[in-house]
């Protein structure tokens, strides 16, 4: 039991070593969350849109898992159908994959799934550990044998893989790892947690890595670091420098006994999530009490953490599941249909008209509506 206690004593110390010193300790930012939160601020999404993903019997979404904006198109995929949907910038329906089953081309368990800037569609069977990679719009494919078990990916090149929680008999062997697809060969980019293991703790978000242009944010739980990850370099891309907001030995070794103690406590950062960057901001969800919005802007290094966003012109969820053109996607928040006031907040707002008629005529069983916006504050 005492070398228990003192391996979590040194756990956030050593989290972040690993093979050959990849991920730099030297931040890029540096954030005082404790001033960012005792401060009133008012910032604004601008310049919004709204993309209304084509609506039919045939592709009904149950939900939006992960999604890739690629040349123009927008690739979406939906774990309750087990299929990749694709659509155009406007959101019309173009295709989509969805072949269960355990013949060639097919798979049985849809985990996860990439698309790369040709617009192959790489998806990840967990049951068959195996990726299948559909070109021409899914009309060909080839396979892609990985002989490993992780909970997500994202392809570097067409040989390289970088996953995430790596894991064998129930165990995570690895937090970050790269597979070299001709060899199956691993590379451990950041060690196991040895204390607890993180299949045992629930996530806030359904994936970890967030696309933003040519490179990933990633927040390895309960530290005080994002990182940054591409193809040639692994580095912090901020760090908290409020240690106090972050887990201590003693929470960290109740996650031995019970991962779920992750959610009951409100001492502490349970997670970082929904992180991505454009010139200007990176904007993030974290919950500390509750969920929050964290806005950074890079150019003047201020930092914004609210509640969430008012604007006339904007309905969408106080979370960010994508980057498009340098542009923030949110998705609309269907909650607000059932509000007795929806139609005169819509009415009321300056959209346009055809924007305006679509809301209103919105329904719950429709697909979901994606909102496009900048940041500004004023």
């Amino acid at each position: 039991m005492v070398n228990k206690i003192i391996k979590c004593t040194v756990f956030i110390l050593l989290f972040f070593s690993c093979k050959d010193g990849l991920i730099k300790s030297e931040a890029e930012f540096e954030i005082n969350l404790e001033k960012a939160i005792n401060e009133n601020s008012e910032i604004f999404p601008v310049d919004i849109s709204y993309i209304f993903l084509e609506t039919r019997d045939d592709i009904l979404i149950g939900s939006i898992n992960k999604l890739y904006f690629v040349n123009d198109k927008v690739f979406v995929m939906d774990s309750h159908s087990n299929a990749v949907y694709c659509f155009d910038e406007t959101g019309k329906f173009i295709y989509k994959i969805a072949r269960l089953g355990k013949g060639p081309g097919e798979y049985l368990k849809l985990r996860d799934f990439y698309v790369d800037s040709n617009e192959n569609v790489f998806v990840y069977d967990i049951n068959s550990k195996k990726i299948l990679v559909y070109q021409n719009m899914g009309v060909d494919y080839y396979e892609i044998k990985v002989d490993s078990y992780f909970l997500e990916f994202v392809m570097f090149n067409d040989d390289v893989l970088l996953c995430r929680n790596l894991y064998s008999k129930g165990l995570t062997t690895a937090a970050l790892a790269k597979i070299n697809l001709q060899n199956n060969n691993n590379e451990i980019i950041l060690k196991p947690r040895k204390i607890f293991d993180d299949l045992g703790v629930p996530n806030y978000c359904l994936h970890s890595f967030f696309k933003s242009e040519t490179h990933f944010l990633y927040y390895p739980r309960f530290t005080n670091k994002i990182i940054s990850l591409n193809k040639d370099e692994y580095k912090t891309k901020i760090s908290f420098i409020n240690k106090d907001y972050f887990p201590d030995k003693n929470f960290v070794n109740s996650l031995c006994e019970n991962g779920m103690n992750a959610y009951f406590q409100d001492r502490f950062v349970s997670d970082i999530y929904n992180i991505y960057e454009n010139d200007n901001y990176i904007l993030f969800n974290l919950i500390l009490f509750n969920q929050k919005l964290c806005i950074f802007n890079k150019n003047n290094e201020d930092f914004y953490v609210l509640e969430g966003m008012n604007s006339e012109n904007y309905f969408g969820r106080n979370e960010i599941i994508g980057l498009q053109d340098g542009c923030f996607v949110s998705l609309f928040d269907n909650e607000l249909i059932f509000s007795p006031e929806w139609i005169d907040r819509v009415n009321n707002s300056s959209l346009d008209k055809n924007v305006k008629e679509s809301l209103v005529n919105y329904k719950a069983e429709f697909n979901p509506v994606l909102i496009k916006y900048n940041i500004s504050n004023r």
